[in-house]
């Protein structure tokens, strides 16, 4: 990173941890999950973009008045909880993420059954099927819907291929990949 962005990002984590306060860390089972809940009163999330204090910026904003279709694994939950919450809570969200351990599928739609996403086996390392079927299965409703896709980047590009053969309008997907 070079020293402008490394200054800067020093710069906003100064900033966020002497305001940012830890309520509650939940580890899920197996305990390579865990859930951090963190109370920042200096900071108003509606002017906020989807961000990754020390790591980068995403380009995803919520398209107003769309229906969002958030595809993704799960690396993507903390991303895709941004993107809902600056939808706003009339949003329509829908979508699907895929999940290694059976436990957290359920914790999750347990947890967080608000947000509309179904969770799904993930087959192992980089392996969607599911995740591609759900895709392939969805109902789309012409430019009324917007696609977030995000994680793995290979997967990623094989999500945002089966949508476009269905039809889905390049404008209309959003990709966004983590690692690969």
């Amino acid at each position: 990173m070079n020293k402008l962005a490394h200054a800067t990002v020093g710069l906003l984590e100064r900033k966020w941890l002497k305001t940012a306060t830890v309520l509650a860390i939940r580890v899920w089972d197996p305990a390579i999950f865990f859930e951090i809940d963190l109370h920042l009163p200096d900071c108003d999330m509606s002017k906020c973009g989807v961000s990754y204090l020390g790591i980068s910026s995403s380009h995803h904003q919520p398209a107003p008045g769309k229906r969002l279709v958030f595809l993704g694994d799960e690396t993507t939950i903390g991303h895709f909880f941004a993107l809902h919450q600056l939808a706003g809570k009339h949003a329509r969200v829908e979508g699907a993420i895929v999940l290694a351990h059976k436990h957290h599928q359920h914790e999750f739609s347990d947890y967080f059954s608000y947000l509309g996403l179904q969770t799904l086996d993930k087959e192992g390392a980089g392996r969607y099927g599911e995740l591609e079927k759900w895709a392939d299965e969805l109902k789309t409703d012409g430019q009324d819907t917007v696609f977030y896709l995000a994680g793995y980047s290979p997967a990623v590009v094989r999500l945002r291929k089966l949508l476009k053969g269905k039809g889905v309008a390049g404008s209309q997907i959003r990709c966004q990949g983590f690692w690969d």
